[in-house]
């Protein structure tokens, strides 16, 4: 019992995101020491600069799985 205490926090601890923010406009990038994943919620200035690209990403393992970011004009 008590090792299975002590895996299951080595386990979170190693799966808990950490926040790093990106200096591209505001992205915020949620990802834990492991690199396993990576969540991106995106802000960052259009390659155009005439506005942004918002919206989140998410990758598992380096692979994109999820991406619904837009170009917002303001």
């Amino acid at each position: 019992m008590k090792l299975l205490n002590i895996m299951l926090a080595v386990m979170i601890a190693l799966l808990f995101p950490f926040e790093n923010r990106l200096l591209d406009g505001g992205t915020r990038r949620y990802e834990p020491i492991t690199k396993v994943y990576c969540v991106d919620l995106l802000h960052r200035i259009n390659d155009t600069c005439d506005g942004f690209i918002v919206g989140t990403a998410i990758y598992i393992f380096g692979q994109e799985v999820y991406n619904n970011s837009r170009i917002v004009y303001e």
